[in-house]
């Protein structure tokens, strides 16, 4: 009888330590699970971010080209004034 109890301690002991172990795995892949999510959370940023980015440089581009061409209107605009004050009609 002492033997079986023994035993009985034993495995119950046993029994103790693999519930603490398991508890402590599920809580690590609980963790895991957060960190995935954080890690995903941050690239779906990043992603934002440069795209964001893109956005920004091609809007620099298009307002580049926008007063390039504004230029030029005012320059042609400045050049006929000036040709328009040079010319006379004819008598």
């Amino acid at each position: 009888m002492k033997a079986i109890h023994e035993q009985h301690a034993k495995l119950d002991h046993r029994d103790n330590e693999l519930r603490t172990k398991n508890k402590q795995l599920s809580d690590l892949k609980g963790k895991k699970r957060q960190l995935e999510q954080n890690i995903s959370t941050k690239q779906d940023s990043l992603r934002q971010m440069q795209q964001h980015e893109i956005n920004l440089q091609a809007t620099e581009k298009t307002n580049a080209k926008i007063s390039a061409v504004n230029n030029k209107k005012v320059s042609i605009m400045e050049e006929y004034l000036s040709h328009m004050k040079d010319w006379r009609p004819s008598p």
